[in-house]
């Protein structure tokens, strides 16, 4: 290669390394993603739970999800007609996950909104 290609090749290196270096310090200094994510074991909706049974806390189950903002929520023990109250509450979210017994609707969910 001779000494005039060299130095073009390593101009051209430098610049692609700068514009890098340089995007690299200009993202640093943008407002940092924050994700908001709350996990939460609601019981099962049909526990014989006296005074802390599910229609008794369902509205404090919503009131805690809309409250806090939460981009992401995992529910444990929830059953399909709990999740459906949920999101007819917070028509916002959407959902993915299966119940445990048929890999469908039926038994407890594990899911996301």
């Amino acid at each position: 290669m001779m000494p005039w290609g060299r130095t073009v090749w390593f101009a051209a290196v430098l610049a692609v390394a700068f514009a890098v270096l340089g995007r690299a310090e200009l993202r640093s200094e943008e407002t940092p993603l924050r994700v908001r994510v709350l996990t939460f074991n609601i019981r099962y909706g049909t526990a014989n739970d006296g005074p802390n049974r599910w229609p008794n806390r369902k509205d404090l189950v919503v009131d805690l999800i809309d409250r806090g903002k939460y981009d992401f929520v995992g529910l444990q023990e929830a059953l399909r007609f709990q999740i459906d109250a949920i999101r007819e509450a917070l028509p916002y979210f959407q959902e993915i996950g299966v119940g445990r017994d048929d890999g469908k609707r039926a038994g407890e969910y594990s899911a996301i909104l």
